[in-house]
């Protein structure tokens, strides 16, 4: 978010002109900054933006969006929810333990291999 600020701080600057006795005042550029802001936005809603948090972390979001990440975030707490989460990881780990198993074959097949292929051509 502070990448944004600085962004709109530094379009309404562009705004104001580098010789303005306004951009030379940073006193009166915070007031017309702030003249700016309420003109765009009278009613101080932030173009209907809303902060929500997790606790971790934050970000912006309209009023419809937060409820939908709300709803979202609910659904997957829910303890089915978190079971089929869980089974899912599970059977990914089997899978890969077989292949792991499987490898395991494949390399104890070829390295007897290799060895008979060693035993005949010394015999040869």
């Amino acid at each position: 978010m502070v990448a944004e600020a600085k962004i709109l701080h530094e379009v309404a600057q562009n705004m104001i002109g580098f010789n303005s006795p306004v951009a030379l005042n940073k006193e009166a550029e915070m007031q017309f900054l702030s003249s700016l802001y309420l003109h765009i936005d009278s009613a101080c809603n932030y173009a209907g933006l809303r902060p929500i948090t997790d606790g971790a972390g934050s970000m912006w979001v309209t009023e419809q969006s937060k409820i939908q990440l709300l709803e979202e975030s609910a659904k997957e707490s829910r303890p089915e929810r978190v079971y089929e989460i869980y089974a899912r990881e599970e059977a990914e780990v089997e899978k890969m333990e077989e292949k792991e198993r499987k490898i395991a074959q494949l390399e104890k097949a070829l390295r007897k291999t290799q060895r008979e292929m060693e035993k005949i051509r010394v015999e040869i």
